[in-house]
């Protein structure tokens, strides 16, 4: 079954399973990171300090889709990666 937008259009699949995978739509993720007077690592602790507090209530997905927020804003927003997308090592001296 094919989600239905607010505008009565139907979902893509992708999309379905963005929103399923972190609660929204990756393009609305983007829109938070840039939008955030914050920088990128701050918001992450920020998105994980509130899957703690789901945990603590008992919501599960939620917590899922949170984490799964941070995650994403790590991959594409914080960490450093090599000319090949693979995470770099940037500690001293490596």
């Amino acid at each position: 079954m094919t989600p239905i937008t607010d505008e009565g259009d139907t979902m893509p699949e992708s999309e379905t399973q963005e929103r399923h995978r972190f609660g929204c739509a990756v393009d609305e993720l983007e829109t938070m990171v840039v939008e955030s007077i914050a920088p990128p690592a701050m918001l992450v602790m920020s998105i994980m300090s509130d899957a703690q507090e789901e945990i603590a209530f008992g919501q599960a997905e939620a917590a899922r889709q949170s984490l799964n927020r941070a995650k994403w804003i790590v991959d594409h927003h914080v960490a450093a990666k090599d000319a090949e997308g693979r995470f770099a090592d940037t500690r001293a001296g490596r």
